[in-house]
């Protein structure tokens, strides 16, 4: 599916601030309930815990507070001194944790294509990494290996990664850049077990069944987005199906 010119470049240029609002995630969207979703990956309040690209910290704040001030929190942001948007993103979302302060302040990191940009929790430091719809923009940006390495080298041995995106439908031919914001689980699977992972488990807790995956505008034609229109109709359908996997680190 090829999407016009425009949707592309807005899509990266958000993607590049990705601290603040993401294409499918608006600052007036109300909060995911992310507690279920918690649990199914194991987190616990003890944990050093690494989320990775937050949005525009919708899930910072609730992963912080159900480690309660205990465990320790680390939020890889993207690069500030990759360029003025998103140096203003990384400001963005500083202000929006200033205002909203959990109870224990997350350590930032950052997440970009420079080598300096790169550890985002010290090395073997961390119990679980969390990401959520991030991993086509990795796909868009040539970032993938570049961010599971990191990955992989926070967490300790046994670490827990857990990631949740937008999913294909099954046998869907995979675009290599995710121009659709759609990654089949499969393939999903296979690039993140090539990076010194195993799959452990997975979950439909964010499934949904009503999203037939073909829209004009990829999954930001679904709510809260509706960049197609059409609002009526796609608030019927829901937000994007998505995948729900944990994996484990298996290698050194």
């Amino acid at each position: 599916m090829r999407f016009p010119a425009l949707i592309l470049i807005a899509s990266w240029l958000t993607l590049l601030g990705g601290c603040v609002a993401m294409p499918d995630e608006p600052a007036t969207a109300p909060p995911t309930e992310l507690s279920p979703t918690l649990d199914f990956f194991g987190l616990r309040p003890d944990m050093t815990v690494v989320e990775i690209w937050p949005g525009n910290g919708r899930h910072t704040a609730q992963i912080a507070a159900a480690l309660n001030g205990r465990g320790q929190l680390y939020v890889a942001t993207l690069d500030p001194t990759a360029g003025d948007y998103a140096d203003s993103a990384v400001a963005s979302f500083r202000a929006r944790l200033a205002l909203q302060p959990p109870p224990r302040q997350p350590t930032l990191t950052r997440l970009g294509s420079a080598p300096t940009a790169r550890q985002v929790a010290p090395a073997g430091s961390a119990d679980m990494a969390l990401t959520f719809n991030t991993l086509h923009q990795w796909m868009m940006l040539g970032l993938t290996d570049t961010a599971l390495a990191a990955i992989h080298t926070a967490l300790k041995p046994g670490g827990v990664f857990g990631i949740v995106g937008h999913r294909d439908a099954p046998g869907a031919a995979q675009d290599p850049k995710a121009a659709s914001g759609y990654v089949s689980e499969a393939h999903a699977i296979a690039l993140i077990e090539a990076a010194g992972f195993r799959l452990s488990d997975s979950s439909q807790l964010n499934a949904n069944p009503r999203d037939h995956h073909h829209h004009a505008k990829g999954v930001w034609s679904l709510p809260p987005t509706y960049a197609a229109g059409n609002v009526a109709e796609h608030q019927a359908i829901g937000v994007s199906d998505r995948f729900t996997l944990k994996f484990v680190k298996i290698s050194p």
